[in-house]
């Protein structure tokens, strides 16, 4: 089976600021705030970072379905030609 590491997390929130507060409380993580796109974004010390989104933002994210994102990156060789 091909490696397909998680890269990016998405939690859905009722409160993102809250959420990412306890969080970055809980385990010390790195939060940023986007602005523009009201997204607290989180860095994991030794793992994927991800972000919390609002309750039933555009997609219509629901409380307890957490977002995984994984790579499906494939890295081709092609034999040197002369």
């Amino acid at each position: 089976m091909p490696n397909h590491p998680i890269v990016h997390v998405d939690i859905p929130a009722n409160d993102p600021a809250a959420s990412s507060k306890f969080y970055a409380d809980l385990f010390s993580w790195n939060i940023q705030f986007d602005q523009g796109f009201d997204y607290h974004m989180f860095q994991a010390e030794n793992g994927p970072g991800g972000g919390f989104v609002k309750v039933g933002e555009n997609p219509p994210y629901k409380a307890g379905e957490v977002l995984i994102y994984v790579s499906t990156r494939r890295h081709r060789c092609h034999p040197c030609q002369s």
